[in-house]
């Protein structure tokens, strides 16, 4: 009976080992799945990390999922003194890249560049790497300082390294939330820079003397100085006060060539035809509605500086409200 026993507890020993062998084995095997598993991940995790890629080595259509903002603002601070007891009021740029493509992109803000035909670039103020993660943005406040108001109500664009990569024009990148990506495809921009370009390329022959032109303008601003000094006594001309009571306003303008054509404004209307020859702006006013014609003439440069660099915030509100016939 005793041996029945002793045999009977031995099988349940035996029993009870193999069974607690079989369940490490399992634990084994599912911390060896387990840990292959995780190994797995981490494998696919690195091969789906995006690498940072220069915006210059995108492909198009990358590039132009890269979306960039330039505002310009004018810098009431750094004003000087200036003739007609006017100051000078540089403008800065802040400039704003949001990344909507799927890769890290990276970009050298020193070959960020203002380009205007026929002048050298304009560097900028700020140099440093950024590096702009999928769907993030990024700011880089005065990329450009001390900038003339000039550039943006004429011709220019902001690109990066050279012209093959255009970021946005710097047409009224003053107003609003400024000149975006956006704007290399807007009509009335690409208008200005082709004005702009025209006149400094010097295709086209400003009179019959074969003068050249030696300022740098659009036919917008053209006919706004119309308007300004259509004055038969032009020393009666205050360039702030007449822009101010302009503001208001809205100026008709047609213009035949870069360098002829008119503007209108207000009731009574004010009719002014002009042209340019040299560096003379010629103005002549028709007459009609109980005024005699006449014509005068003022000097493009002079004219252009205390518009559009001593008052240049002022201009670029009047400018904006503008319209071609």
């Amino acid at each position: 009976m005793k041996r029945v026993i002793v045999l009977a507890l031995s099988i349940i020993l035996i029993a009870g080992c193999s069974a607690h062998r079989a369940s490490n084995a399992e634990k084994l095997q599912q911390a060896s799945r387990s840990s292959e598993s995780k190994l797995v991940h981490k494998r696919s995790s690195a091969k789906k990390e995006t690498k940072a890629v220069s915006y210059h080595q995108l492909s198009k259509v990358d590039r132009d999922k890269v979306f960039f903002r330039f505002k310009a603002t004018q810098d009431s601070s750094e004003a000087t003194s200036g003739t007609n007891g006017q100051g000078d009021s540089p403008c800065f740029v802040d400039m704003e890249i949001t990344n909507k493509t799927e890769k890290k992109v990276t970009l050298d803000t020193s070959k960020i560049l203002l380009y205007e035909s026929q002048q050298d670039p304009e560097k900028p103020a700020v140099s440093k790497i950024l590096t702009i993660a999928p769907g993030k943005s990024k700011m880089v406040e005065r990329i450009f300082d001390n900038m003339n108001p000039q550039y943006f109500v004429g011709g220019g664009t902001f690109i990066y390294l050279s012209n093959e990569f255009p970021l946005a024009y710097t047409y009224m990148a003053f107003k609003g939330n400024g000149s975006t990506s956006d704007s290399l495809k807007n009509k009335e921009a690409i208008e200005h820079n082709r004005e702009a370009e025209e006149v400094a390329s010097g295709d086209e022959a400003d009179d019959e003397s074969g003068s050249q032109k030696s300022a740098k303008y659009t036919s917008q601003q053209l006919a706004l100085l119309a308007q300004i000094f259509g004055q038969q006594d032009r020393s009666d001309v205050v360039v702030k006060d007449t822009l101010s009571s302009l503001r208001d306003s809205t100026i008709t303008y047609s213009a035949d060539t870069n360098t002829t054509g008119n503007s209108s404004v207000g009731t009574p209307l004010s009719y002014e035809e002009y042209r340019v020859s040299g560096d003379t702006l010629m103005i002549m006013h028709p007459a009609g509605q109980g005024s005699d014609a006449w014509s005068g003439d003022v000097n493009l440069n002079e004219a252009l500086h205390a518009v559009f660099v001593q008052n240049g915030a002022l201009a670029h509100l009047v400018l904006s409200s503008m319209q071609a016939e």
